[in-house]
């Protein structure tokens, strides 16, 4: 999260972390929050198949590049 909050200073983005924090992320503004934050979870829970299907909600989301 250190980087998220630096990033947003040299952006000037202001970004409520607390939401993100067990939450779905709907209020932090942070694009796409609710996808990321489960493909995060999903990654350090070592669950390889959810893992999986949290990256490809990532894609449907946010595209191929991401």
């Amino acid at each position: 999260m250190a980087l998220l909050r630096a990033s947003g200073k040299y952006t000037g983005d202001e970004y409520d972390l607390s939401a993100v924090l067990g939450d779905s992320g709907e209020d932090s503004g942070i694009p796409h929050a609710d996808v990321l934050i489960r493909l995060a979870e999903t990654a350090i829970e070592f669950d390889d198949e959810a893992t999986a299907a949290a990256r490809e909600a990532v894609i449907e989301r946010m595209g191929e590049a991401a």
